[in-house]
């Protein structure tokens, strides 16, 4: 999700609370400073969903489907459902099983293997065939054979540098 995105999700919120009064003012202007802050800040600069979830909680009154005052049961877990339905700015992981896809000769990537680590690796497609050697990932340390590598996902190349950023 972009940023604008994130924005516009954040306005049609903020249109709901402000034409059903579901929500109170203090919600409302939780919702604006969040847009606020969007607009200035960089995606990768996001806060947490549960320091959002801990502030709402304490910080915020919050009205049953009757309009009542909700009980913290309930009030707990409309919050979080609201919070984390929101989308993520952050790109979901996009792992590539080994055996839909092999990366290129000499990529560099993330790799998980069968025993739950996750290292950075450099594949090689058959390096010495003469000596009948498989496929593998070369991390710092050591060499991983293909057949002990569950997934893996290119490192994303962030954007250049530009001045005054």
């Amino acid at each position: 999700m972009t940023k604008e995105e994130a924005i516009r999700n954040i306005d049609a919120l903020n249109a709901v609370c402000g034409q059903k009064d579901f929500f109170d003012k203090e919600f409302e202007e939780a919702l604006l400073v969040a847009e606020k802050a969007l607009e200035q800040q960089p995606c990768e600069d996001a806060v947490s969903r549960k320091a959002v979830i801990n502030y709402l909680y304490k910080n915020m009154t919050w009205y049953d489907k009757n309009g009542s005052i909700a009980d913290d049961d309930v009030k707990l877990k409309d919050i979080t459902d609201l919070v984390n339905g929101l989308p993520s700015v952050q790109p979901k992981s996009s792992w590539i099983s080994v055996k839909d896809k092999l990366p290129k000769d000499h990529e560099e990537v993330w790799i998980t293997d069968v025993e739950g680590n996750v290292e950075r690796a450099r594949f090689y497609k058959e390096p010495y065939p003469e000596d009948g050697e498989k496929d593998m990932f070369a991390c710092r340390t050591y060499l991983v054979y293909v057949e002990n590598v569950l997934a893996w996902q290119p490192i994303l190349k962030p954007e250049p540098y530009k001045e005054g950023e």
